[in-house]
């Protein structure tokens, strides 16, 4: 599970929350309750020389509840993974303002930390803001008592991007990942979180809570676009919750 130093939200996919029915599997299901009620929720009579549906049959009764069943327990089964902890907003500084969000996702036996950020214009400044992706990013993962899990053993593989540009508009909101998805974590089962120049392993035995916060610095563009407000400055990210997945006993 992951809570949130702010709001957490959850995002339901499919029937019940789950991912492994969808929409037409739920139209199936309820199709398949009314001819249990059409075909099975009555039975005939003789009335004089014509043939008049009254009563009801006993197994009607028998088949709503296997079905009800069925779908009860694909709903328990069905738990729901896509939990996303959303940290608090930083402090605005030159009309910009930012937060973490956090989510998991599967990979191999493990799970990655996936990590955003969301920036904010706040600006009364009707500009967009520009930025570059050459940013500097600086996180830490800590526990009640500012210690750190342990650092995951990893490998780097995969391209790496060039440089970008990217603008957010008047009043409007960015969000882009920003953890290291070149990087994997190997041995040990857990939650991995690699963002910045770090990776740490969360492993399924440690039940402790840890926090992520961050400092991410963005310089000047250069040449600034015209029409647009080149945005340079530091923010500082309050902590967002990330809590172990196993169960605990």
């Amino acid at each position: 599970a992951l809570a949130g130093a702010g709001a957490l939200r959850r995002v339901r996919t499919g029937f019940c929350g789950s991912t492994a029915l969808g929409s037409r599997s739920m139209q199936v299901i309820m199709v398949l309750t009314l001819r249990s009620f059409v075909v099975w929720g009555v039975r005939p009579t003789t009335c004089g020389s014509a043939t008049c549906s009254t009563g009801r049959n006993p197994r009607m009764k028998t088949i709503v509840a296997l079905l009800l069943l069925v779908v009860a327990q694909f709903c328990l089964a069905s738990p729901d993974t896509n939990a996303i902890a959303t940290g608090g907003w930083s402090v605005s500084v030159n009309g910009l303002r930012g937060r973490l969000l956090v989510s998991t996702k599967a990979d191999g036996s493990s799970r990655r930390g996936v990590v955003h950020l969301e920036l904010q214009n706040v600006s009364e400044n009707r500009l967009p803001l520009e930025f570059t992706s050459d940013f500097s990013l600086k996180c830490e993962l800590l526990d009640g008592s500012g210690k750190p899990p342990p650092p995951a053993t990893s490998f780097r593989s995969g391209p790496v991007a060039p440089p970008y540009r990217f603008v957010i508009p008047f009043d409007s909101t960015l969000k882009f990942r920003i953890d290291d998805t070149s990087q994997w974590a190997v041995g040990d089962v857990g939650t991995y979180v690699s963002v910045g120049s770090n990776c740490w392993l969360i492993r399924d035995k440690d039940h402790t809570d840890y926090s992520l916060s961050g400092t991410i610095r963005f310089p000047q563009p250069h040449p600034p676009t015209a029409s647009l407000q080149a945005w340079k400055g530091v923010l500082k990210l309050p902590p967002v919750k990330i809590v172990a997945q196993s169960p605990k006993p």
